[in-house]
């Protein structure tokens, strides 16, 4: 390990180091700096490279300024205010031309507006494992109410009465 005089000997010569390489790179030599870095006359220029091929800086390169805030969303932004625009002038005029001439687009949109995505809530396996078909029901309408109970019931009767015509088929 190095003594504390030496270590101190050590992060001098590495500023040095540091401000010779950044007064170099930016062409910044002047005569106080000549006086005190001597070598920087004879000294071949210093190409440092801090991006990489794809344009990203190195690591340990300081980067620019950044994106500014906001312009991720600007084109989105945007484009739903041109949309606006665009439907405030001609919106009812498109759709009913849109439903006297293609009625299949409309429908197309009609139904893809009014679909349902499904969205869970809580943890998963909240409802816990398998149980008895009354405990199902009984969780089911703690959780939706009694009218998708009701909804479960006819479905699981619906089941029941096509497997009972499934084994008199296979019996017969």
């Amino acid at each position: 390990m190095l003594g504390e005089a030496a270590s101190k000997r050590v992060r001098q010569a590495t500023a040095d180091w540091q401000k010779a390489l950044c007064l170099l790179g930016c062409g910044m030599i002047g005569r106080a700096e000549e006086e005190t870095y001597p070598w920087l006359r004879t000294a071949a220029p210093i190409v440092v490279t801090i991006r990489n091929e794809r344009g990203h800086y190195l690591k340990g390169m300081p980067g620019g300024p950044g994106r500014p805030l906001g312009s991720r969303n600007k084109l989105s932004e945007d484009f739903l205010c041109d949309m606006h625009t665009a439907w405030a002038a001609h919106g009812s005029a498109v759709l009913d031309r849109i439903i006297s001439e293609r009625p299949e687009i409309f429908f197309l949109a009609m139904t893809k507006l009014a679909q349902v995505y499904r969205v869970e809530l809580g943890k998963p396996q909240e409802l816990g494992g398998p149980c008895s078909r009354e405990e199902a029901l009984r969780r089911l309408e703690e959780r939706a109410g009694s009218k998708a109970r009701k909804m479960f019931e006819r479905f699981l009767a619906r089941i029941d009465k096509l497997e009972r015509s499934e084994e008199e088929v296979g019996a017969a």
